[in-house]
């Protein structure tokens, strides 16, 4: 419940950085397994979540006043983050893909959708086309699940553009790479 100081590296290698903030809560990322601990940053009233394995030293100051109201914001935002990364906006990511299958001998992914899905909807289309919403703190975190689904995918949307620009990006130089030439398998 007290305030600390951990000092992490900074994107600018060889340099490091003091970071004032709460501990709240420690987190697993279900891809990679590293632990992240989730703090409420003092400088940007936000939710930041570090590797632990990167944090090189913790100055405690003790308790935190508003520990409490800390823990509460992050409760509430936690159902929103897909993995461990509370985003850098204001307002949720709103994310659309939409596949198709074969509904009689591929059922598998329709439970893969709604298992791996972490809270997000699964809606029958029509036969054979479904679509997966949600709302999320960081949809980069979606994205290398979603690629699972290459060659099944007619449609994925971001409200956060540069998210789907990546996406597509990223789709076009796999296409590049892989698909036999003439062979265009996007959407």
């Amino acid at each position: 419940q007290g305030s600390r100081n951990p000092t992490v590296p900074s994107p600018r290698p060889g340099t490091v950085r003091q970071i004032a903030g709460t501990p709240l809560k420690i987190l697993v990322s279900t891809q990679t397994g590293r632990r992240y601990v989730c703090i409420h940053k003092q400088s940007s009233r936000r939710l930041v979540s570090y590797r632990l394995d990167a944090i090189q030293a913790v100055e405690h100051l003790g308790p935190d006043p508003d520990f409490q109201t800390h823990m509460e914001d992050f409760l509430r935002n936690a159902p929103a983050a897909f993995g461990v990364s509370f985003g850098s906006q204001r307002e949720p990511d709103q994310v659309l893909l939409r596949i198709t299958l074969d509904e009689t001998t591929e059922p598998h992914i329709i439970g893969r959708l709604e298992r791996e899905g972490r809270g997000g909807t699964v809606t029958r289309v029509e036969p054979g086309i479904y679509e997966y919403t949600i709302q999320c703190w960081d949809a980069m975190e979606l994205v290398p699940w979603i690629r699972t689904f290459t060659g099944r995918i007619l449609a994925f949307t971001c409200s956060r553009r540069e998210v789907e620009v990546r996406f597509w990006e990223d789709m076009r130089e796999m296409q590049r790479l892989y698909a036999a030439s003439g062979d265009d398998w996007l959407p």
